[in-house]
């Protein structure tokens, strides 16, 4: 037996070291690297991915078909926002004419009871200047009357009859209204 010789060794792993020891030194050959832990797998599996699909979105950006959906988009968007625009505009143009109404309104009214009261003050100044002639023609009638030889408290309407003599005279009330002032009798 000591002319055989074995192939094999003795350990039971012996053979498997040496396998590895070949598998590495034909992988330095080829240019290969050594396997690598399955974090590192990992990573590049992520990366060429990650560059798939960058290369995949560059292209998909960069078609014909992909701009017009955008070009459609941003105008269908332009034109709901200038829809929503010109409604706002109308919306503060119609509030802006009610306002403008509301205050022309208001300022006719104002005119309005500004004339009333003007015909009104002008009315009783005419009523008051009405009374006072009738006063002053009536205080003319009694001087008349008394210089037609009736003497006080006489009048000629009736012949010269005495009369009672008229009640005191009541003292004039002075009254404010609006801007004149009358005198009530």
């Amino acid at each position: 037996m000591s002319d055989r010789r074995r192939s094999r060794s003795r350990s039971p792993r012996g053979g498997a070291k040496q396998q590895h020891r070949q598998r590495q030194y034909r992988r330095k050959e080829e240019g290969l690297a050594a396997p690598r832990s399955a974090v590192h797998l990992e990573a590049e599996a992520l990366a060429r991915i990650e560059a798939a699909v960058a290369e995949r979105l560059a292209t998909a950006l960069a078609s014909p078909a992909f701009q017009e959906r955008v070009a459609a988009r941003l105008r269908e968007e332009r034109t709901r926002l200038e829809e929503a625009m010109t409604a706002q505009l109308d919306a503060e143009k119609a509030a802006l004419l009610e306002r403008k109404r509301a205050a022309q309104e208001a300022a006719r009214r104002a005119a309005e009871d500004l004339d009333r009261l003007l015909e009104e003050n002008r009315r009783k100044v005419e009523e008051a200047q009405l009374a006072a002639a009738r006063a002053a023609e009536a205080a003319a009638g009694n001087t008349a009357a008394a210089a037609a030889g009736g003497g006080p408290g006489t009048s000629a309407v009736n012949g010269g009859v005495p009369q009672a003599p008229p009640p005191a005279a009541a003292p004039a009330r002075v009254r404010s209204s609006g801007l004149i002032v009358v005198d009530d009798p």
